[in-house]
């Protein structure tokens, strides 16, 4: 390895066990603080060396998600005190507020330590049971009694099915398909479009759709479980991918940005049985009132949509108002003109851990121009670069257009119109 031997470095992260509900652990409680801290410190003494860099979670935030994650309902006035004490990000560590949840599981005689450690008795009703169509609970305490002897249970997308009761009906193999290529969701590589031999296993199809409304402000991974439990609905069995984690074989060609509707959006999903003929109508049906569906066809393209992706077109509708005797418009239309002869245009941004970033929105629009409005309302229209480095978005767009004439613009809404794909090699 020679000169770069001592750049290499090992990111070692450990989380404390926290019992979830319907889980074969969820009967079993988290291990004491005692130790708790006698474990982070053996791992940080043994770990302490050049090159390890080691990141332990921490007891108390572990003790908090282990108590509501088995509450009842007697946690919702714990949760609500602790919104009114000031818990808001707790997510994120650096905004974890200790005192406040322990002061609200106080308020109501109750601690989270000794919730999250104490182990539940296998006969007792639990809070979660109530909850249709999940694993049964006798299937749970006889994977818990065989964890306890070393014993593991055959994975049933590939051997014998357990009759967990997840499924209903008869029991079967039906989650996976042997075989599938996870290359297939990797934007970067061109995938193999099936042979004789897979055409009976799964079928790939291109759906457009539109996002207006409320639709806007979900974000991207929402919106595609949307998509995902649609097809389901729709009568569609999504095909899994393969390796330790199957994931359902449907993507977005770009992500939307919140707030930004979109009109003829891109998503590509593949079956494991042929889309019949009522499938693009029910499919339609599924999806909520923001999102309408315009077309499902097959796709055989040998990239995926997400890696043909090249640009996007947008239109944007901002406020103007009239500088130093000149029109709206006509004070508009000069910034674009300016815009479109700077070489370079940088707009500054924060980061979400707050340090600055600057982004050439020049790099990736060319020009910027109005194609309606007036009385201080108009309508932007522009197309951006979509490539490895990324692209831009339409308020940093339009800040770029606002310093380029100097002017105060205001974003009232926001469309993506299009996505442009590179055609595909023959």
């Amino acid at each position: 390895m020679g000169s770069r031997a001592g750049r290499l470095q090992m990111n070692v992260s450990v989380n404390n066990f926290v019992p979830k509900p319907f889980t074969p652990f969820q009967w079993a409680g988290m291990a004491d603080r005692a130790v708790l801290e006698r474990r982070h410190g053996l791992l940080r003494s043994r770990l302490r060396r050049h090159g390890i860099r080691l990141t332990v979670a921490g007891i108390d935030a572990g003790y908090l998600e282990g108590a509501l994650a088995r509450g009842d309902e007697s946690l919702g006035a714990v949760i609500e005190e602790a919104w009114r004490r000031g818990a808001r990000f707790d997510s994120w560590s650096e905004e974890m507020r200790r005192d406040a949840w322990l002061a609200a599981f106080a308020s109501a005689g109750l601690s989270p330590e000794r919730l999250a450690t104490a182990a539940l008795d296998l006969e007792r009703s639990l809070p979660w049971e109530l909850i249709a169509g999940t694993v049964r609970s006798s299937f749970l305490r006889s994977e818990w009694e065989k964890a306890r002897r070393s014993e593991t249970t055959p994975d049933c997308r590939w051997d014998r099915c357990s009759d967990c009761g997840v499924c209903g009906g008869a029991v079967g193999n039906d989650l996976a398909e042997a075989g599938l290529d996870e290359r297939l969701w990797t934007a970067s590589d061109e995938v193999s479009v099936p042979g004789e031999e897979d055409q009976g296993r799964r079928w790939r199809y291109m759906a457009t759709f539109g996002v207006f409304g409320l639709g806007r402000f979900l974000g991207h991974l929402d919106r595609a479980e949307i998509l995902r439990r649609a097809v389901r609905r729709a009568g569609g069995h999504l095909a899994l991918s393969g390796g330790m984690r199957p994931k359902a074989l449907l993507g977005l060609a770009l992500p939307l940005a919140v707030g930004v509707e979109g009109r003829c959006e891109l998503a590509e999903f593949v079956l494991t049985e042929e889309a019949d003929e009522g499938f693009r109508a029910r499919l339609a049906a599924c999806l909520p009132e923001h999102v309408s569906l315009k077309t499902v066809e097959p796709y055989a393209g040998r990239r995926t949509l997400a890696a043909r992706v090249e640009g996007a077109s947008y239109e944007v509708e901002v406020r103007a108002a009239a500088t130093a005797g000149v029109k709206p418009r006509r004070a508009l239309e000069e910034a674009c003109a300016r815009f479109e002869r700077r070489s370079s245009l940088v707009v500054q941004e924060r980061r979400e851990d707050g340090s600055p970033r600057q982004v050439d929105v020049k790099g990736y629009v060319e020009r910027v121009m109005v194609v309606r409005g007036d009385k201080g309302v108009f309508t932007l229209d522009f197309r951006a670069r979509v490539g490895p480095d990324g692209t831009t978005r339409p308020e940093q767009v339009v800040q770029a257009l606002a310093a380029a004439g100097d002017l105060e613009l205001e974003m009232a809404r926001a469309t993506r119109t299009q996505i442009h794909l590179t055609a595909e090699e023959a």
